[in-house]
């Protein structure tokens, strides 16, 4: 049963102040990118101004008009950050006060320029050079583009050679939360997770931790690959509490990969009962503990427990309709869900955490400190009412 914004508002207000307290690490990673922020010019109005295309479907109907012809497309250069789904999770579970440790395709040798920034707020362990990507926003969504070279040569080796076996189980073994992101971007990545299955988390000093996944958009790997990446993912149920996060895209995939009948309805607006399903479905297949789908204007999770007990949740999500940056929302997301998850937060709760971490960033480009969202949550809090 859904529950409204002011009452989970009211809920999130009274936890905060533990959050702040708290004293909690994290290990996040494995890949890492230079991100360039553009925007496409819808028309050129002087030399130094233009009106920016805002929507999608109007830059997918001038594709298709050119079909057969040819076109011209300005990409205007907004900003240039660190990006990937691990850099950014990290740089904003930093931000929320977590130690945190970010390993990453971050420079060989030494760290690239865009990345200098981040060794004021964590500890980097850079192993690779970064990828790049290209994101095109619009404010309904974005286009993400990429040239993963530098990626696909990651291996385990690679990896050990580069950061050493001693180090990553050390890092580990002092982390509360453990987040390996961007499985699809990285080849190599389900062997890095059968090798550090074998040699690294056998290791671990046995205690309470959240081992957390978002696999990125599987659509463009095959479906064995995907389905061998999720009976890896199970594997590490017998070393913390698993997450997997998804948006609505992604879950369809993994519906279809898993041989699931997708829902009708699965189109991030509605009553979400659709979604329900789909999340309650999924987690039982897979066999993670908690399944987070996020749509564009509210989540749903569902947990279990060893009993076989579940439970599912409709959460409000914090909806901006003029994003400032969306590219990294969903790894901000990422980054409140699996802080509140770590301080003892009900699963609701935390996605809803999730969301007001999110929502503050696409609508001020950047993560949210403690501060940040206390004041955020009121300002919300009293918009909602």
């Amino acid at each position: 049963m859904e529950t409204a914004f002011p009452e989970y508002a009211a809920r999130l207000a009274k936890r905060l102040p533990e959050l702040a307290a708290g004293d909690k690490s994290a290990c996040i990673g494995l890949d890492g990118f230079v991100d360039r922020i553009l925007y496409v010019v819808d028309q050129r109005t002087g030399s130094g101004s233009y009106r920016r295309m805002e929507a999608m479907a109007d830059y997918g109907r001038r594709i298709i008009e050119a079909a057969g012809l040819s076109m011209n497309v300005e990409l205007a250069p907004v900003s240039t950050k660190p990006g990937g789904n691990g850099v950014i999770m990290a740089q904003a579970a930093s931000r929320l006060g977590l130690r945190t440790t970010c390993i990453g395709a971050m420079g060989r040798g030494k760290l690239h320029p865009v990345f200098q920034p981040l060794k004021d707020g964590m500890n980097l362990i850079s192993y690779a050079e970064p990828a790049r990507t290209d994101a095109l926003e619009f404010l309904d969504g974005k286009i993400i583009s990429s040239t993963l070279q530098s990626l696909n040569e990651v291996t385990w080796e690679s990896l050990v050679k580069a950061a050493g076996l001693d180090s990553l189980v050390r890092e580990m073994d002092r982390a509360d939360l453990i987040a390996l992101n961007n499985w699809t971007m990285m080849p190599g990545m389900t062997e890095i997770w059968r090798q550090m299955l074998l040699q690294v988390f056998p290791r671990l000093n046995p205690r309470r931790r959240i081992l957390f996944f978002d696999l990125a958009d599987p659509a463009k790997r095959t479906a064995p690959d995907t389905r061998e990446a999720l009976a890896m993912m199970r594997r590490f149920a017998a070393y913390g509490e698993t997450v997997l996060s998804c948006n609505v895209r992604e879950s369809q995939r993994l519906m279809a990969v898993l041989d699931l009948p997708a829902c009708a309805g699965l189109n991030g607006k509605g009553s979400g009962r659709d979604l329900e399903k789909t999340c309650r479905e999924l987690r039982e297949k897979i066999g993670v503990s908690v399944l987070v789908i996020h749509a564009l204007k509210y989540a749903v999770c569902c947990r279990g427990d060893q009993s076989g007990m579940e439970r599912i949740w409709t959460v409000p999500g914090n909806y901006a309709p003029q994003p400032v940056l969306t590219t990294g929302g969903g790894d901000n997301f990422n980054a409140g869900t699996a802080v509140g998850l770590l301080c003892g937060m009900e699963p609701d709760l935390a996605v809803f955490l999730g969301n007001m971490v999110s929502g503050y960033y696409v609508r001020h480009g950047e993560s949210p400190s403690m501060d940040d969202l206390a004041l955020y949550l009121k300002q919300e809090a009293h918009r909602n009412t």
